[in-house]
């Protein structure tokens, strides 16, 4: 039944994995392992992280090459828009990935497989699997293909809607209080400073706490860095 599922993904993806076990490690879910430790005893979190990078990095460098007329801040912007589990959710939903994933009668109770924070990691670890399988050139023309549609959308919207604003509507809409952005650190270099800024978010009467810090050239990339952290925690929770 595994060898068949599998297969049914790979036509979705449109190739064949040279090791399939990456993929099949790409679409175990931490609740799997905690009900089947005897199948599986490792989950795809680690391939989040990497796939997670690599879509960054894959954006960052799209950016950079095809939007020339774009600066540093813009190009964030760019690169966030694309980045947020909000889209990777989407494109999961277009590839089917949530009826692939393995994971436990819990969370399946639960209504996972529809849930955006595991389509989202489970489509980052599926890049993760795709890169370790074919390697950087082959991921890249892979994301951008996938990203396609995502990207015309994003360019028929007058504006990117950065992560800062996603985030205020976020945790409004769940009951806490507008974000606060504090500029807690400022590392000089001789001519170039890197500003470091943590975003603070409270619930009704409660105080306000640290959900993300961020990093940048100027304060307001920091600020967009910050709440990209902030988002993630929120969407994962």
């Amino acid at each position: 039944m595994f060898i068949d599922k599998l297969e049914k993904l790979q036509n979705n993806l449109k190739f064949h994995f040279k090791n399939i076990e990456l993929l099949e490690l790409a679409l175990v879910h931490s609740s799997y392992i905690n009900e089947n430790p005897s199948i599986h005893n490792v989950s795809n979190e680690r391939m989040e992280f990497l796939g997670d990078a690599l879509i960054g990095i894959v954006l960052a460098e799209y950016g950079y090459r095809n939007l020339l007329n774009y600066d540093q801040g813009k190009l964030t912007l760019f690169r966030s828009a694309l980045a947020r589990k909000e889209t990777l959710a989407e494109i999961a939903k277009s590839l089917d990935l949530g009826s692939f994933l393995y994971m436990g009668k819990g969370e399946e109770k639960s209504l996972g497989r529809k849930k955006d924070s595991n389509l989202s990691n489970v489509f980052e670890a599926i890049v993760a699997a795709i890169y370790l399988d074919q390697g950087f050139i082959f991921t890249s023309d892979f994301l951008i293909k996938i990203f396609k549609s995502e990207i015309n959308k994003a360019f028929k919207t007058a504006e990117f809607k950065d992560s800062k604003s996603i985030l205020q509507e976020l945790v409004q809409q769940i009951g806490y209080l507008t974000p606060k952005y504090e500029l807690i650190e400022v590392v000089d270099k001789g001519k170039d400073k890197t500003f470091i800024v943590e975003v603070k978010i409270g619930y009704e009467s409660k105080s306000f706490k640290s959900y993300g810090t961020g990093k940048g050239t100027k304060i307001s990339i920091a600020e967009f860095d910050a709440a990209s952290e902030a988002l993630s925690f929120f969407n994962n929770r």
